[in-house]
């Protein structure tokens, strides 16, 4: 037994595409709200990524400076205690100095280092994030063009 095939008349609205259509105005400002938080974070992580890059700079001048105060109390140490008696505390006091400044510098050359693998980790955060945007506007362009559809075949 055959049952009679309903025939929809163009006049009236297709309940599919009402419902279709109403499900797409719901998720539209959803994934715009979607975009605009990945937005946010992606300038965040771009904004903590160019601090980093900063504090690197002046880590590195800062490196540079240390190392020049670290060749200089070597030199120093040289002029002023080669060929001379001298009692030992003063030349402990000497070799004690030239130390500190070598210690600061390889502190702050690790330091240095620990700032790279900051920027390396934050520049794929910065990655991600920017992906993530691209996937938002993909599925925000994907509703407004489906929505567009609907209102053709409407």
């Amino acid at each position: 037994m055959r049952h009679p095939v309903e025939t929809e008349s163009p006049d009236q609205p297709d309940a599919q595409a009402l419902a279709l259509q109403e499900a797409l105005h719901i998720l539209l400002p959803i994934r715009r709200q979607r975009l605009r938080r990945s937005e946010q974070k992606q300038r965040e992580q771009q904004q903590l990524l160019s601090q980093q890059n900063q504090s690197l700079v002046q880590g590195e001048q800062l490196a540079l400076g240390q190392q020049q105060a670290w060749q200089q109390s070597q030199a120093d140490f040289v002029e002023h205690h080669t060929g001379v008696l001298q009692p030992l505390n003063v030349l402990q006091l000497g070799i004690e100095q030239e130390q500190s400044c070598r210690l600061a510098l390889v502190q702050q050359q690790l330091h240095n280092q620990q700032l790279v693998q900051q920027i390396e980790q934050q520049q794929e955060n910065v990655h991600s994030a920017r992906q993530d945007v691209q996937r938002c506007q993909r599925e925000v362009e994907k509703l407004e063009y489906l929505l567009e559809q609907q209102g053709r075949m409407s």
